[in-house]
């Protein structure tokens, strides 16, 4: 067997085995040339995204394409989100100014706030509101109470540089409620409170 020869039995051999797939392709009901399809709309795509990088590059240039490059690590970024908290605060004041009347008339502003208190909604809120209807419902029909909420105070004395004497209610140290003044105001061996003298230039 000469070149020539071999040569035209590899290509019956090719041709052969290429009928083979075409035969098994078809059986499986798949596109041989699906993987060249594949090939060409992805070189279609390179094609038009590399057109486009080259018209910015040609408008803004290679200092405007390195600056925008990123320099931070995907993986590494941090996401925060304190709206939950937010939208607590604003529905909370919002509750206490119609509470107290100081919320009468209601503007564009009112409404913008109503509409980002709707945006940032979430179940935590949804719960906070239903806890403060259930408070109020629970006090329906029933006498106004007064109840003191405000820290306990202690008297303060202060002498200025000028020789003047200024007096001022502070919170107590380490007393937040009124049962822990109560217990200190009972104890007759403690004496809370200090004085604070500062001498003038003599």
């Amino acid at each position: 067997m000469n070149s020539q020869e071999f040569l035209k039995f590899q290509a019956e051999r090719y041709e052969f085995v290429h009928q083979q797939i075409i035969l098994y392709s078809r059986y499986l009901k798949r596109d041989p040339r699906q993987g060249e399809i594949l090939h060409d709309k992805e070189k279609a795509t390179s094609t038009q995204l590399q057109a486009r990088l080259d018209n910015i590059a040609r408008e803004h240039g290679d200092a405007y394409i390195d600056g925008v490059q990123p320099v931070v690590d995907a993986l590494k970024a941090r996401y925060f989100d304190s709206s939950w908290n937010w939208v607590r605060q604003d529905a909370l004041l919002m509750s206490y100014n119609i509470l107290y009347s100081r919320l009468t008339t209601v503007d564009r502003a009112i409404t913008a706030r109503c509409i980002a208190i709707m945006d940032h909604a979430n179940p935590n809120l949804i719960k906070f509101g239903q806890e403060l209807l259930d408070s109020c419902r629970g006090v329906v029909g029933q006498l106004p109470l007064y109840k003191d909420v405000t820290f306990p105070t202690a008297p303060r004395s202060e002498i200025t540089e000028k020789g003047n004497i200024v007096y001022s209610e502070v919170n107590r140290e380490n007393v937040r409620k009124l049962e822990a003044y109560v217990e200190e105001m009972a104890s007759a061996d403690q004496i809370s409170g200090s004085v604070n003298i500062q001498e003038g230039p003599g």
